[in-house]
């Protein structure tokens, strides 16, 4: 997955907020269901890589830190 759509980052978001967490296992069953097989394999490294690296991202920069990640 090259970009990460207005759609998916809707879904993630909301669980972010809710959690308060990126940590994938924490927030994953808010949205895992919403998503195709392809799009959840590319997620949960994502969300991950954020968790890991304590990168966060918001409606302004959710691409830029996505690239960040397909980018390291």
């Amino acid at each position: 997955m090259k970009i990460l759509t207005q759609h998916i980052y809707t879904l993630i978001a909301r669980a972010i907020n809710i959690r308060g967490s990126y940590e994938p296992s924490e927030i994953s069953y808010f949205f895992e269901e919403d998503l195709t097989s392809k799009q959840y394999d590319a997620v949960i490294p994502f969300l991950q890589w954020c968790h890991d690296n304590n990168k966060k991202f918001g409606k302004g920069n959710y691409q830029e830190r996505y690239q960040e990640y397909l980018n390291r």
